[in-house]
């Protein structure tokens, strides 16, 4: 359909090259006269939104906001006024900036909701506050997360999903997000470095174990440790770096509530006896995080943390890589992420065979697993969490999916076949890998290449293997070095 303007707003047209939308705008003035000419007709409104009487109503009623530049959906679209899990505060009104401000505070559910004391207790994210502004005459506007306000809000968010003011299962008390420290080589660590340490306590890795490997079949027996039971402890690590990094002056994070984890790699510098040889020690962290990346799968940033012993021992090198979703300033694809964890090993391509298929089932409930990892992503664990970022319902922790796999490969069964696991590559997003918790999934764990033996004789034999998922739907994909030490029950008992 085509529409020719007439006389009325032909005359309206008096400048050459007019911008469109001040000429929208000189018509939309004409109009709002016109309409106020006639009092006896006249009729209060907020914006011209569904009828909005205030800004509350506006709020409520925009389907979008505007984050930092980018458009995203209103959590609070379509509440009702007073909404107690979507509580809006109003801060008062910026005469200056002519907004008024306010604070979206949504209340997550979680898993403790019905204890006595309401869970509190418990730690959990139980919070997420997106600062608002809404412009005094809002008329064909949408409400604008608040930028000066934003980075107070997410690095409190960062601390809760971090577990801080939480007593983690290694019993180390998580009082302060580690501190960024500089360092004198800015071009391997661009923005400094973040340090922190935690206790390789003798639950660590049974506690791990039941929360993931307990869902294996009861032929497996679980090896004492997986290596991701490493990676619990170093979260705080690893949101530290993360909240370290700077785009022109401003949080990386202001994404944290479109961020999702890429992969991750781990990769054991000790076999699980020299391990677990340091149990009862402080291990330290160094966690830092590399350049950012722009990428049309989002910002891409990756963050490195290493394990090291009281005594100066390297026990592991760990990679998590994550990409801020909807800032997409680039056509580049990411990176793929190195195999078996990264390792820095001549291998050589070996016929593919069957080792171990294992069948598990996801856990209905993930706060077990968020208590044991130490990740209290709500994602995971509360449903108005997950429905921020666009989702129906809590998604099955990557992170599970992984360390479930690990026991897999370690166990031992049977016969008396026992994997240690050197290396370990996990890309949680692939080919739409998300998950329902509850649901079935398969491993099957097949070999795909042999490390060439270096001149050192002491080596164990270790091969690489790549384990493939199959099932109802396409999962993640996880590459891993594996160090056949041993077959039999007397020499890896669980």
């Amino acid at each position: 359909m085509r529409i020719i303007p007439g006389p009325i707003s032909v005359a309206g047209i008096t400048t050459v090259d007019e911008p469109v939308a001040d000429i929208l705008g000189r018509f939309s003035d004409a109009m709002t006269a016109r309409v106020a000419s006639n009092a006896a007709s006249r009729t209060d409104r907020f914006a011209l939104l569904a009828d909005c009487e205030d800004a509350e109503d506006f709020i409520r009623r925009s389907p979008n906001i505007s984050w930092i530049g980018h458009q995203m959906a209103n959590p609070a679209f379509g509440t009702a006024r007073g909404d107690a899990n979507y509580e809006l505060k109003h801060l008062g009104r910026d005469e200056q900036a002519g907004v008024e401000q306010f604070d979206l505070d949504i209340h997550l559910d979680t898993f403790w909701d019905d204890d006595p004391d309401g869970g509190l207790s418990k730690h959990a994210v139980r919070d997420i506050v997106i600062p608002l502004n809404v412009t005094l005459d809002a008329t064909g506007m949408i409400p604008v997360v608040d930028r000066e306000r934003l980075p107070e809000h997410v690095y409190r968010m960062l601390a809760d999903t971090a577990g801080i003011g939480n007593t983690a299962i290694t019993g180390d008390k998580l009082e302060a997000m580690p501190q960024i420290t500089e360092v004198a080589d800015t071009e391997t660590f661009p923005f400094g470095q973040a340090h922190a340490g935690y206790t390789l306590s003798a639950n660590l890795g049974f506690d791990h174990e039941a929360a993931t490997g307990g869902a294996l079949p009861m032929d497996l027996t679980p090896s004492r440790i997986a290596p991701d039971a490493l990676v619990g402890p170093a979260w705080p690590a690893i949101y530290a770096a993360l909240g370290s990094v700077m785009v022109d002056g401003y949080p990386v994070i202001e994404g944290l509530l479109n961020a999702v984890h890429l992969d991750h790699l781990i990769e054991l510098e000790v076999s699980e006896d020299e391990l677990l040889a340091h149990t009862g020690e402080e291990i330290s962290l160094t966690g830092w995080a590399e350049p950012y990346f722009e990428s049309a799968s989002g910002r891409v940033v990756t963050i490195h943390v290493r394990h090291t012993a009281a005594d100066g021992t390297v026990l592991a090198n760990e990679t998590e890589r994550f990409a801020i979703r909807g800032r997409a300033y680039n056509d580049a694809l990411p990176a793929a992420a190195p195999d078996f964890g990264g390792i820095d090993e001549q291998i050589v391509s070996t016929p593919r065979r069957m080792l171990r298929r294992v069948n598990v089932r996801a856990p209905h409930e993930m706060t077990a697993f968020a208590r044991t990892s130490g990740d209290f992503n709500p994602i995971h664990t509360s449903h108005r969490g997950a429905a921020i970022s666009g989702l129906t319902q809590p998604l099955v922790h990557g992170m599970w999916l992984s360390a479930t796999a690990q026991h897999a490969v370690q166990a031992l069964d049977e016969q008396g076949a026992h994997y240690e696991i050197a290396g370990w590559t996990l890309q949680h997003v692939r080919h739409g890998a998300a998950r329902r918790r509850g649901g079935d999934l398969h491993r099957t764990h097949r070999p795909c290449g042999a490390r060439r033996p270096r001149a050192r004789g002491d080596l164990p034999h270790r091969r690489q293997h790549r384990l493939a998922c199959h099932g109802d739907r396409p999962c993640a994909d996880q590459r891993v070095r594996i160090s056949r030490s041993g077959h039999s029950a007397a020499g890896h008992g669980a």
